[in-house]
């Protein structure tokens, strides 16, 4: 019996049991079937990667407190973090990896990296 790669559909040659013809097909087919399931995870990863670079480019500039308007201005999305620690002084940071921010006064954001 003729075997078929399920993704190109060329003719197998080898084991009787194959389903793909290289690894490039199987990894091809299975990207394409895990792609609808993965997608709300891909969205997610997209805004904490985006979160995470705008907090590090203003921490590269040494800016370690701004208002709120300007990081959503730039993009950032608050509704998105990786996770929450109190620092010994009570502050609530909210982190996207390892770079954080916790509200202050009149919108003031301070910023960290830890």
């Amino acid at each position: 019996m003729n075997n078929y790669c399920i993704a190109c559909e060329t003719l197998i040659t080898g084991r009787s049991d194959k389903k793909f013809c290289n690894n490039n097909c199987r990894s091809d087919y299975n990207n394409q079937v895990n792609k609808d399931r993965d997608f709300p995870m891909r969205r997610i990863n997209k805004i904490l990667k985006r979160n995470k670079l705008i907090l590090s480019r203003f921490l590269l500039q040494e800016t370690l407190s701004l208002n709120t308007s300007i990081l959503t201005a730039a993009g950032f999305d608050f509704n998105y973090y990786t996770h929450r620690e109190k620092d010994e002084m009570g502050n609530l940071y909210t982190y996207c990896y390892e770079y954080g921010y916790a509200k202050g006064k009149e919108h003031k954001i301070m910023l960290k990296k830890n």
